[in-house]
């Protein structure tokens, strides 16, 4: 997605029309819900564009696409568009039209300064033809990895706990059907959770090789078995 600037054409003069991008997108889910239609987006850019007098070259659209990455077709061709020179702002009504991973937006804005043109979210305040706008974004980025330094030390603790609690760690080995089959039939007798466990332990059978069962066994085996019902 990065490209040098020695590869773009020549910078336009002060006082040229800035020439815009557009993007748009709805995943499935978002066509049903209110203001967020592409049709309503591209107005939202139009509008804007000719409040500050800009030339919309184009607004490419991403129609019953997921936000999560930004690997899109119509993402790609705009952010190609732009590494060309073809404009100097990428203009979305909203952040999460963009990307719904602050990460992403980060990076499409670092690839922005890198390139020499500027990134525009209607709804907030990232609008990086301002000192302002470059601020918010270097902010937002600044948190961004903030909150993944402590969504991996949560981790890490609580990984501990539960290593120190002797809880095992890993994938569950899968329990075989005769298992899961006593299981359930003990439970549709009557028998507690606790007296499940008790019993299962006190006859020696071993939900895998060299382990025993705990309360939460049981209750994940008995909740897998009832979906599987369901599902039936």
């Amino acid at each position: 997605m990065k490209k040098s600037l020695a590869n773009r054409p020549a910078k336009r003069q002060q006082g040229d029309t800035t020439r815009v991008i557009g993007y748009v997108r709805v995943s499935t889910s978002d066509q049903v819900e209110s203001g967020l239609s592409l049709e309503s987006q591209r107005q939202k850019l139009e509008h804007e564009c000719a409040r500050r007098g800009w030339e919309l070259l184009e607004i490419i659209e991403d129609a019953g696409v997921s936000g999560k990455g930004i690997n899109r077709k119509g993402l790609q061709i705009v952010l190609s568009r732009l590494a060309e020179g073809d404009a100097e702002v990428l203009l979305c009504a909203k952040l999460d039209r963009l990307s719904r991973s602050v990460r992403d937006v980060c990076e499409i804005g670092d690839t922005a300064r890198m390139q020499g043109w500027s990134l525009v979210l209607m709804d907030c305040s990232i609008d990086t033809t301002t000192p302002y706008g470059n601020a918010q974004l270097t902010m937002m980025a600044t948190f961004a990895q903030l909150e993944r330094e402590l969504i991996s030390l949560r981790t890490r603790e609580a990984l501990a706990v539960k290593k120190a609690q002797g809880i095992k760690l890993g994938r569950p080995v899968a329990i075989s059907p005769e298992i899961r089959d006593l299981v359930w039939q003990l439970r549709r007798s009557g028998m507690s959770i606790r007296g499940i466990v008790t019993k299962l332990n006190a006859d020696g059978v071993e939900p895998t090789p060299g382990s025993k069962f705990h309360i939460r066994t049981i209750q994940r085996l008995l909740s897998e078995e009832i979906e599987l019902k369901k599902a039936a």
